[in-house]
């Protein structure tokens, strides 16, 4: 049948189920700290250690990893590609696929007032590529962790799920200072990093485990630092 524009419109007013899918509605975070950063992020009886002791760079750190997952402002649906040789047998040509690359992910994270963003991306580059040591870099499985993306409804319940694979931060790239933004906030552009990634619907039973997870997040933010 023909493409009738009131139902198409009726159907994005619909508060149970929204044809359209909303680009404001997501959460990006990563799901564990990495190897290469765990001495970083400390158990409880640490971070209360770290409290007494002064020792402000260990407990800001892990607030800035709890804290990921509030400050993306934005964040590219990850991509991938076929590669293809091409193939003249008889005829036009065809091209034939022989593998997949994956691009990497832009994002742009909101900073604090004090950095700590970008000094938490910062730490992990330093941690990869180890400055203070000779310059040695970290074994692979240290670097990374996965990432994931959750897409909400407008009735507030998430519908889709993106996790990337192995990711880790390949660029922390340049914020631009201006004396005529005293009306904006500062964001920092990263570039992610990853091996692969998969994807799946979201039923009944992830519902529980998102709201779950994002009050332990906000808990644990508030408790080790903004």
């Amino acid at each position: 049948m023909a493409f009738n524009a009131n139902r198409f419109r009726n159907e994005s007013l619909n508060p149970f189920f929204n044809a359209i899918a909303s680009p404001a509605y997501y959460e990006a975070y990563f799901a564990d700290v990495p190897r290469c950063l765990q001495v970083n992020a400390p158990s409880i009886i640490g971070r209360l250690i770290n409290i007494f002791s002064g020792d402000s760079d260990i407990f800001s750190l892990g607030g800035s990893f709890n804290n990921v997952r509030f400050r993306v402002q934005s964040i590219d649906l990850p991509s991938r590609q076929l590669e293809t040789v091409p193939r003249f047998a008889n005829g036009p040509q065809r091209l034939i696929p022989f593998g997949l690359v994956y691009s990497t992910l832009n994002m742009e994270i909101i900073e604090s007032e004090k950095f700590q963003m970008r000094d938490f991306f910062d730490a992990w580059h330093t941690r990869i590529f180890d400055s203070t040591n000779g310059y040695q870099i970290q074994y692979y499985d240290n670097c990374h962790t996965d990432f994931i993306i959750r897409s909400y409804a407008s009735n507030g319940f998430a519908t889709h799920e993106w996790v990337l694979k192995e990711c880790y931060p390949v660029a922390v790239n340049s914020s631009q200072m201006s004396w005529a933004s005293t009306n904006q906030h500062l964001v920092i552009p990263i570039e992610l990093a990853f091996h692969e990634w998969t994807s799946r619907d979201l039923g009944v039973l992830d519902q529980g485990s998102t709201l779950i997870r994002g009050a332990v997040a906000a808990a644990t933010s508030t408790l080790i630092g903004p």
